[in-house]
């Protein structure tokens, strides 16, 4: 017996069910019959269209898979034949662009074929591919500092270290030079991109509405230095 297609299946399981029964009338019942056998019959003759190379490559990947042309809505359909004995749809597409019955879509099933993994060994899977790029963004930002620490210059590192030590320990910092029009032209660019979203009605804040502490604004705060005596 040809396995229906689960449009096929839901239409047995309506016809099954009402008859015999005065839900529907005789008439209705054979229309549905008529409508049953038409659609499994143009299920048939799209398995035909499907090119043999590309049913053949279907199958290496998944023994239980097919595709057929739906010529009612002219387009593509891959199913997978379920343990009850009737098909579930994969996808549907109309022929356009690189949605063909291509090598390219045999690659983008097997990519994305979850039927070779448990859902734990998938998740696992995905949960690797994720820590290794991780990794890689890490290894890029920091060699992303160490290329700007080795175009600084002495007096540059030397100052830089200074800042460091002064905030560590509680000092107020007084921008100057470079270190200030870096600072001015940094907050200027962000009012201007503040001014530009709220013509645009987007709600944007400048983070110090963000803070844990909403009274201690990171921009502001001066951090005390301790009483070491």
């Amino acid at each position: 017996m040809f396995a229906p297609d689960y449009e096929s299946y839901l239409l047995i399981l309506v016809h099954d069910r009402v008859m015999g029964t005065s839900l529907m009338s005789p008439d209705d019942v054979n229309r549905v019959e008529t409508h049953l056998h038409d659609r499994q019959w143009m299920v048939h003759q799209g398995t035909l269209r499907c090119p043999s190379w590309f049913q053949e490559e279907l199958n290496r990947l998944d023994s239980k898979m097919r595709a057929w042309w739906d010529s009612w809505n002219e387009e593509w359909v891959l199913d997978r034949l379920q343990p009850e004995g009737f098909y579930v749809t994969v996808m549907h597409f109309k022929p356009a662009g690189e949605w063909q019955l291509s090598r390219h879509l045999i690659e983008f099933l097997r990519a994305n074929d979850l039927h070779r993994f448990t859902p734990a060994e998938y998740l696992a899977k995905k949960q690797e591919a994720a820590e290794n790029q991780q990794q890689q963004n890490e290894a890029a930002a920091t060699e992303k500092v160490l290329e700007a620490v080795d175009n600084m210059s002495s007096k540059q590192i030397k100052e830089f270290i200074a800042v460091e030590e002064a905030i560590a320990s509680g000092d107020t910092i007084t921008a100057h030079g470079d270190s200030l029009r870096f600072l001015e032209h940094a907050h200027a660019e962000t009012q201007k991109a503040l001014e530009i979203a709220e013509e645009q009605g987007i709600v944007l804040t400048d983070g110090s509405e963000a803070c844990i502490n909403p009274g201690m604004d990171p921009r502001l705060a001066v951090l005390r230095r301790k009483d070491r005596s």
